[in-house]
């Protein structure tokens, strides 16, 4: 078919859809499915279940076989081509977090945009790749493999899900495209790293501590409950900052509020952590002992490249390693644990960046618990497929993009023979300040004519996969 006369088709099929793919991400966006403890049959919780069984329902409606993985995951599938084409998204989000504007499990539009939990990753991207699939059953094009859209519940943690769907699929897909990042391709992603540093045991005035939610997420509020503090004399330490004072019983709580960000890009956030304690470690109320690891949590969270953990290292294809910590907490020794979120260079080794740290920590008497490794991503920019999608997408979007590497963690660090394939627009502005808007964000957002245009992209690039291999 004629290019232009296809380019038309899939235009109308998408102005006939709109509401209707707008009404599907509503409906998934208000189901909060953050992954979480597991109940019977439901590996990651009811709201995963929920959040799966009801894309399964949109999926069977517009046409597809449907297949329920345990609640691991969902498959969707169009054609009987003996091999596959696959796409990979996931229904899991990451917690609400603080400072929404708009309800965040209810989809708000405003003019031209979507606003809610999920909305951009990755509930919007699953029904826009639904509807590329949709797009080319409606109009009868002919495909020699079939089409397997992969659903995961619980990527935003462990990946647990599709490491099941790898462990239990017959066939993998003869190449996969995961629907989780932006345009142009995304052909590698840094390795991360998540490890709990903790401090010496404490018997100062710090009764407990509490910061974050989520690992890979600054942390946008964090709090010390202390003890023998007069709270006048909180107050009057503190009048003229950010944190706020509350008298609890016969202790007082301190509290910072922050900016968060999606730890993959820390640059412009302000983590909570770093201000409580950064302000509190010469507080007058505070023990010397108290003050000492205040101060030294604070040093390792002075910079967002590894310079106070003495893990800063780059490479050519990935630039520099990152860090935010997400979560804060007391232990029933008094000493603080603070989890932290690296991202490590694509050619670096993940167990030399635990050494660096270990030695690091170790040297001012704080260990390192709880490491988990989740090793780099590459697929050889060299191959066609990478610029054959490139220069679909820029054909498409008018736009001048070349391939990249990501420092976030998609499937396809995981899925052999993958690529991440938009469906987000590089450098588009947001309607609102501050970063607010991204995913991981305040009032995460997509625009709807971005939105159907990344469709379109899809069908193309589904056409000429489907050539390739």
């Amino acid at each position: 078919m004629d290019k232009t006369a296809l380019s038309a088709q899939i235009e109308a099929f998408l102005h006939a859809r709109e509401q209707e793919i707008i009404d599907h991400i509503s409906t998934l966006v208000a189901i909060p499915s953050v992954s979480g403890e597991a109940e019977p049959g439901k590996p990651y919780g009811a709201a995963c279940a929920a959040a799966l069984d009801t894309a399964l329902a949109i999926g069977e409606n517009l046409g597809f076989a449907a297949e329920n993985h345990r609640y691991y995951y969902g498959s969707l599938y169009l054609g009987e081509g003996d091999e596959e084409i696959g796409f990979f998204t996931h229904l899991d989000v990451v917690p609400a977090g603080n400072s929404w504007n708009y309800p965040p499990f209810q989809c708000t539009r405003q003019g031209e945009y979507l606003i809610g939990r999920g909305v951009k990753d990755d509930k919007g991207p699953l029904v826009m790749v639904m509807y590329a699939m949709a797009c080319i059953k409606e109009l009868g094009i002919p495909l020699k493999h079939s089409l397997h859209l992969v659903m995961g519940c619980e990527e935003e943690q462990s990946m647990s899900d599709i490491m099941y769907y790898l462990e239990h699929t017959e066939k993998l897909p003869v190449f996969s495209l995961i629907a989780d990042g932006q345009f142009p391709v995304s052909y590698g992603e840094k390795g991360i790293l998540t490890a709990d540093i903790v401090s010496p045991a404490l018997n100062g005035n710090i009764a407990a501590a509490e910061g974050g939610s989520v690992s890979n997420v600054v942390a946008d509020q964090a709090s010390l409950l202390v003890k023998n503090a007069a709270y006048e004399q909180a107050r009057e330490y503190l009048a003229g900052s950010s944190l706020l004072v509350q008298a609890e019983g016969e202790y007082v709580r301190i509290t910072a509020r922050g900016k968060s960000s999606h730890a993959a890009a820390p640059e412009g956030s302000v983590n909570a952590i770093y201000l409580l304690c950064h302000k509190l470690a010469g507080a007058p109320f505070m023990t010397p002992e108290d003050s000492g690891v205040l101060s030294q949590i604070a040093s390792f969270l002075s910079d967002y490249y590894g310079e106070g953990l003495n893990i800063a290292m780059e490479d050519e294809y990935s630039g520099k390693l990152t860090h935010i910590a997400g979560i804060l907490s007391s232990q029933s020794t008094g000493a603080l644990r603070v989890n932290f979120n690296i991202r490590y260079p694509i050619c670096a080794q993940g167990e030399e960046v635990i050494r660096r740290l270990t030695d690091k920590v170790a040297g001012v008497g704080f260990t390192v618990e709880k490491t988990a490794l989740n090793p780099p991503g590459f697929f050889d920019p060299q191959q066609p497929a990478v610029e054959i999608l490139t220069d679909i997408y820029n054909e498409i979007s008018g736009d001048k993009e070349v391939p990249y590497t990501d420092p976030a963690a998609t499937y396809a660090r995981k899925i052999p023979n993958s690529v991440c394939f938009g469906p987000h627009f590089p450098h588009r502005r947001l309607p609102f300040a501050d970063g607010r808007g991204n995913e991981h964000m305040p009032d995460e957002c997509i625009s709807i004519p971005d939105m159907l245009a990344a469709v379109k992209i899809y069908v193309f690039a589904l056409l000429a996969i489907d050539a390739l291999y």
